[in-house]
This record gives structure tokens, sequence and C-alpha cells, in this order.
């Protein structure tokens, strides 16, 4: 795995949480159009990180075993908007047939 590839899971990662923590803030309805592309964005970000035997999947999640450990924004927004994009996440899957862009 290339520190690059890590830098850029780190960065996709962080706008995802971000988002989810503004539109968890403002109140967004799980079942609205922005939470539905929150959800989509963190499929498209499993998708990235790869299955379960790819050395990228293993590196993200040895990150995460680690989290104690995280900047303490990142762990603080992360446990914020954790539930936020797992709703999304679960609403996307739900409803991703009419997607057309995806």
């Amino acid at each position: 795995v290339q520190f690059e590839q890590i830098i850029e899971i780190y960065w996709d990662w962080k706008q995802i949480v971000l988002e989810a923590s503004i539109l968890k803030l403002n109140e967004t309805d799980i079942e609205s159009s922005v939470s539905f592309q929150i959800g989509k964005k963190w499929e498209m970000f499993l998708e990235k990180v790869g299955d379960k035997d790819s050395d990228m999947r293993q590196v993200a999640e040895s990150g995460a075993q680690l989290s104690e450990q995280w900047p303490e924004e990142d762990l603080f927004l992360f446990k914020f908007s954790e539930n936020y994009i797992d709703s999304a996440h679960k609403y996307y899957l739900k409803h991703r047939e009419g997607d057309k862009d995806g």
C-alpha cells in the first residue's frame, strides 16, 4: 500500500465524516436526498477500500482499531457522525435501484 493511497483514503473518509456531521447538526432527515448521497459516498468509500482481503482494507481496519490514538478532532467527528452515516448508508442500500448515477 502506497502512502499516497492511505492519505487519499483518509481525506475521503474525513470529507464524508464532516458532511455527515453537518447534516446531523442541521437535523437533516435520513430519508432526504442529501442523506442518500452520504450513504452513496460511504458505499463508494467502502468499495474503494476493498474487500476484507485487500491490503487497503487491512490498513484501514488497523487504523480503526487504534482509534483512541487518533487526533482528538477526528475521533470526536467520527463518534458524532457514525450513527448518521450508518443510517444514511442503510437508506441508500434500500433505495439505490432508482439512483441514476450509481
